[in-house]
């Protein structure tokens, strides 16, 4: 994208006062147990077998002087901190936001019916606005950049025997704006990610992946003329893990 953003001396120093306060609890579902043969994973923790864990955790964040930008010249118009810009340019400049909120939760269950296959799944929802903006008020109550208002993911691990496990994980991504203006949204989508695993010993694996299965579009960023810039599609790896 062909954007000119110009730096702001009077940006103040950006102060967020935060809360956070989670809890969770467990279910027995029924006898758990452990299987004394395998050998412990120490690249994943897994739930105990025959235990249902549920929990939630909120919390609040309220900035002060962040910073965010503003558009102030598009195309060729002209602006006092501005040159005339060529055709195709737009030009921005850093601000302090007087005052942001960020307020939200998440909601995770873990399931392990048994020793060797657990499900974990986790729902995010988040409420992230700009309250108060004295230098740009066409701020006020705009949503902040870069934040989805609903996320989730879901993770299924099979340990197939004590050395193969596989793995999945399905992502979410909910909608989300490009700038501060919300005058540019990224599309919602859904990610599938597969993996498989052997355990060479206690602390190494080699391991192969495909992630974005589907070949998802994941948007990350959009221009004002329309030209989306995208994550990475399938992609296929492969290598040594090492823990110790």
């Amino acid at each position: 994208d062909s954007i000119v953003t110009q730096s702001n001396p009077q940006l103040k120093t950006e102060r967020n006062t935060s809360f956070e306060a989670s809890a969770e609890y467990t279910f027995h579902l029924g006898p758990t147990f452990s299987n004394e043969k395998s050998a412990p994973d120490v690249f994943y923790k897994a739930p105990a077998a025959g235990a249902l864990v549920v929990g939630a955790t909120v919390f609040s964040n309220n900035l002060r002087d962040s910073v965010g930008t503003v558009t102030l010249v598009r195309d060729t118009a002209e602006f006092p901190i501005f040159t005339t810009l060529p055709p195709g340019y737009f030009g921005q400049q850093l601000l302090s936001l007087d005052r942001s909120t960020s307020r939200g939760g998440t909601v995770f269950i873990q399931w392990g019916p048994t020793n060797s296959f657990s499900l974990n799944a986790s729902l995010i929802l988040e409420d992230s606005t700009i309250d108060r903006s004295s230098l740009a008020p066409q701020l006020n109550g705009k949503r902040t950049a870069g934040v989805s208002r609903a996320s989730s993911l879901l993770t299924a691990r099979w340990r197939a025997t004590d050395r193969f496990t596989f793995r999945c994980l399905a992502r979410v991504l909910g909608s989300q704006f490009e700038d501060d203006e919300n005058t540019i949204r990224l599309g919602e989508s859904v990610v599938v990610d597969v993996g498989l695993s052997y355990r060479l010993s206690k602390y190494a694996e080699v391991f192969l992946a495909v992630d974005n299965l589907a070949n998802e579009r994941i948007e990350t960023s959009r221009s004002i003329d329309g030209i989306f810039y995208l994550a990475s599609p399938r992609l296929e790896h492969g290598g040594v893990r090492l823990s110790w």
